[in-house]
């Protein structure tokens, strides 16, 4: 579950001492949502801590860039001018990522466009500081709209690509492509790359 905040954990803390949590659950603390921030909130807990066989804390959630898509944060701007919202300076978030790397958090860091990637991918290298990626496993949720030199990268420094399928359907298309423009559908859902 990538959105744990303090009032859902105590509900899948309660459902686990009743006995009536029946699956395993992984849970990610956020950060922020968008704008919203939350701070590091969660100092109280461990990097993954495990409060039975059934619930555990997975690691970290931060919000790079919106979710929508005629929001996502983008090197070359939309159709309307704008490149998107974006809830971090680099410097912002690389000390973030820093300081939750350090303390042996798992990142799993939220980016849509090609420009939040960029940011994630920069505070991400600069956490790992030349090491691997083996001990961390920091990830990318979504990876929506990306170029062949971040797909590089990525592989290059053992970021995880968390994939959300069902993102951009059929039926999204004309807004991607509207948003967009038809040039740069390549970029979006490059889930075989």
């Amino acid at each position: 579950e990538l959105f744990v905040n303090q009032e859902r954990l105590d509900e899948l803390r309660a459902l686990d001492e009743a006995d009536r949590l029946r699956l395993r659950v992984n849970c990610y603390l956020p950060v922020n949502y968008a704008e919203d921030e939350f701070g590091v909130w969660f100092e109280d807990y461990q990097p993954r801590q495990a409060f039975s066989p059934h619930l555990r804390i997975g690691g970290v959630k931060i919000f790079a860039d919106s979710a929508l898509t005629n929001e996502m944060y983008m090197t070359e701007p939309h159709a309307d001018g704008t490149r998107g919202a974006v809830y971090w300076t680099p410097e912002e978030l690389t000390d973030l990522v820093r300081s939750l790397h350090y303390d042996g958090w798992q990142l799993a860091t939220h980016t849509a466009g090609d420009a939040a990637h960029d940011l994630v991918m920069d505070a991400y290298e600069a956490a790992l500081a030349g090491a691997g990626n083996d001990a961390n496993r920091h990830r990318i949720e979504h990876v929506m709209a990306i170029r062949d030199d971040q797909v590089r990268r990525m592989v290059d420094l053992a970021i995880l690509a968390s994939f959300q399928l069902t993102w951009f359907t059929s039926d999204t298309t004309p807004d991607v492509e509207g948003t967009l423009g038809p040039e740069r559908l390549p970029m979006v859902g490059r889930w075989r790359d």
